[in-house]
Protein backbone atom coordinates (compact mmCIF):
# COMPACT_ATOMS: atom_id res chain seq x y z
CA UNK A 1 0.00 0.00 0.00
CA UNK A 2 3.01 2.47 0.15
CA UNK A 3 3.13 2.57 -4.21
CA UNK A 4 -0.52 4.70 -3.60
CA UNK A 5 -0.70 8.07 -6.04
CA UNK A 6 -3.26 11.05 -4.12
CA UNK A 7 -5.21 11.93 -7.01
CA UNK A 8 -6.89 14.96 -5.08
CA UNK A 9 -6.95 16.47 -1.75
CA UNK A 10 -10.40 17.38 0.18
CA UNK A 11 -10.66 19.46 3.35
CA UNK A 12 -13.53 17.90 4.74
CA UNK A 13 -13.96 14.10 4.61
CA UNK A 14 -17.91 13.98 3.01
CA UNK A 15 -16.16 15.89 0.32
CA UNK A 16 -14.12 13.12 -0.34
CA UNK A 17 -16.01 10.39 0.16
CA UNK A 18 -18.25 11.52 -2.66
CA UNK A 19 -15.70 11.39 -4.74
CA UNK A 20 -14.76 8.12 -3.64
CA UNK A 21 -17.71 6.58 -4.39
CA UNK A 22 -18.32 8.20 -7.82
CA UNK A 23 -14.92 6.42 -8.32
CA UNK A 24 -15.67 3.34 -7.06
CA UNK A 25 -18.88 3.13 -9.30
CA UNK A 26 -16.96 3.51 -12.23
CA UNK A 27 -14.88 0.68 -11.03
CA UNK A 28 -11.40 2.13 -9.59
CA UNK A 29 -10.20 1.12 -5.54
CA UNK A 30 -9.45 4.26 -3.86
CA UNK A 31 -8.08 4.93 -0.30
CA UNK A 32 -8.87 7.28 2.03
CA UNK A 33 -5.68 8.64 3.97
CA UNK A 34 -5.95 11.27 7.16
CA UNK A 35 -10.29 11.14 6.95
CA UNK A 36 -10.54 10.02 10.75
CA UNK A 37 -8.02 12.21 11.57
CA UNK A 38 -9.90 15.38 10.15
CA UNK A 39 -13.30 13.68 10.89
CA UNK A 40 -12.31 13.78 14.98
CA UNK A 41 -11.13 17.77 14.85
CA UNK A 42 -11.54 19.69 11.64
CA UNK A 43 -9.47 22.32 12.16
CA UNK A 44 -6.51 19.71 11.85
CA UNK A 45 -7.61 19.68 8.01
CA UNK A 46 -4.91 22.09 6.84
CA UNK A 47 -2.24 20.91 8.95
CA UNK A 48 -2.61 17.76 7.46
CA UNK A 49 -2.93 18.78 4.48
CA UNK A 50 -6.33 17.60 4.06
CA UNK A 51 -8.30 14.37 3.30
CA UNK A 52 -5.92 12.21 0.05
CA UNK A 53 -8.15 10.17 -2.62
CA UNK A 54 -5.69 7.67 -2.94
CA UNK A 55 -5.93 4.88 -6.31
CA UNK A 56 -3.20 2.36 -7.66
CA UNK A 57 -0.87 3.32 -9.75
CA UNK A 58 -2.28 1.74 -13.00
CA UNK A 59 -5.72 3.44 -12.31
CA UNK A 60 -4.32 7.21 -11.86
CA UNK A 61 -4.69 8.80 -14.80
CA UNK A 62 -8.10 7.14 -15.40
CA UNK A 63 -9.29 8.21 -12.00
CA UNK A 64 -7.71 11.97 -12.52
CA UNK A 65 -10.05 11.51 -16.19
CA UNK A 66 -12.98 10.63 -14.40
CA UNK A 67 -12.53 13.15 -11.34
CA UNK A 68 -12.48 16.27 -13.98
CA UNK A 69 -15.36 14.95 -15.93
CA UNK A 70 -17.24 14.42 -12.70
CA UNK A 71 -16.55 17.80 -11.62
CA UNK A 72 -14.59 17.17 -8.44
CA UNK A 73 -11.22 18.79 -9.13
CA UNK A 74 -10.18 21.26 -12.48
CA UNK A 75 -7.10 22.45 -13.99
CA UNK A 76 -7.21 25.62 -11.71
CA UNK A 77 -8.10 23.46 -8.96
CA UNK A 78 -4.49 21.57 -8.89
CA UNK A 79 -3.11 25.15 -9.15
CA UNK A 80 -1.69 25.63 -5.68
CA UNK A 81 0.41 29.05 -6.26
CA UNK A 82 -1.84 31.76 -4.73
CA UNK A 83 -0.05 34.28 -5.24
CA UNK A 84 -1.72 38.01 -3.95
CA UNK A 85 -1.97 39.89 -7.40
CA UNK A 86 -1.90 43.65 -7.06
CA UNK A 87 -4.51 45.41 -8.77
CA UNK A 88 -4.76 49.69 -8.82
CA UNK A 89 -7.99 50.64 -7.64
CA UNK A 90 -10.09 52.81 -9.40
CA UNK A 91 -12.94 54.96 -9.36
CA UNK A 92 -15.13 52.61 -11.57
CA UNK A 93 -13.84 49.45 -9.70
CA UNK A 94 -16.20 47.31 -8.41
CA UNK A 95 -14.83 45.66 -4.94
CA UNK A 96 -17.64 43.22 -4.99
CA UNK A 97 -16.63 40.91 -8.48
CA UNK A 98 -14.04 39.35 -9.30
CA UNK A 99 -11.17 41.62 -11.81
CA UNK A 100 -10.30 37.62 -13.58
CA UNK A 101 -13.52 36.07 -14.51
CA UNK A 102 -16.04 38.53 -13.13
CA UNK A 103 -17.74 36.04 -10.61
CA UNK A 104 -19.55 37.38 -7.68
CA UNK A 105 -18.52 34.56 -5.74
CA UNK A 106 -15.88 35.95 -3.28
CA UNK A 107 -14.76 36.88 -0.14
CA UNK A 108 -12.54 38.61 1.88
CA UNK A 109 -9.21 37.48 3.31
CA UNK A 110 -6.73 38.94 6.29
CA UNK A 111 -3.41 37.78 6.17
CA UNK A 112 -0.54 39.55 8.29
CA UNK A 113 1.33 42.66 7.01
CA UNK A 114 5.32 41.66 6.62
CA UNK A 115 4.97 44.83 9.28
CA UNK A 116 3.31 42.42 12.15
CA UNK A 117 6.64 40.81 13.29
CA UNK A 118 9.11 44.15 13.71
CA UNK A 119 6.18 45.78 15.39
CA UNK A 120 5.86 42.67 17.67
CA UNK A 121 9.50 42.46 18.70
CA UNK A 122 9.87 46.42 18.99
CA UNK A 123 6.62 47.21 21.21
CA UNK A 124 6.40 43.51 22.77
CA UNK A 125 2.67 43.78 22.03
CA UNK A 126 0.68 41.64 20.17
CA UNK A 127 -0.49 43.98 17.78
CA UNK A 128 -1.92 42.37 14.65
CA UNK A 129 -1.43 43.80 11.50
CA UNK A 130 -3.51 42.95 8.68
CA UNK A 131 -3.69 43.36 4.82
CA UNK A 132 -7.10 42.67 2.97
CA UNK A 133 -6.69 40.51 0.32
CA UNK A 134 -9.93 39.40 -1.86
CA UNK A 135 -10.02 35.60 -2.95
CA UNK A 136 -12.89 34.07 -5.74
CA UNK A 137 -14.19 31.38 -5.40
CA UNK A 138 -14.60 30.56 -8.89
CA UNK A 139 -11.46 30.82 -10.37
CA UNK A 140 -9.18 30.19 -7.20
CA UNK A 141 -7.47 34.17 -7.71
CA UNK A 142 -6.63 35.73 -4.96
CA UNK A 143 -5.66 39.79 -4.98
CA UNK A 144 -5.45 43.22 -3.53
CA UNK A 145 -6.18 46.69 -4.04
CA UNK A 146 -3.19 49.25 -3.87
Amino acid sequence: MDNLITVAVFTLPHEAYMAKAYLQANEIDTFLKDELTVQVHNFYSNALGGVKLQVLPADAEAAIALLKEGGYTTEESNDTTNEVVEIKKKATTNRHICPFCHAENIGKKKQFSPLFVPVMLLLGLFLPIYRKTFQCFNCHKVWRFI
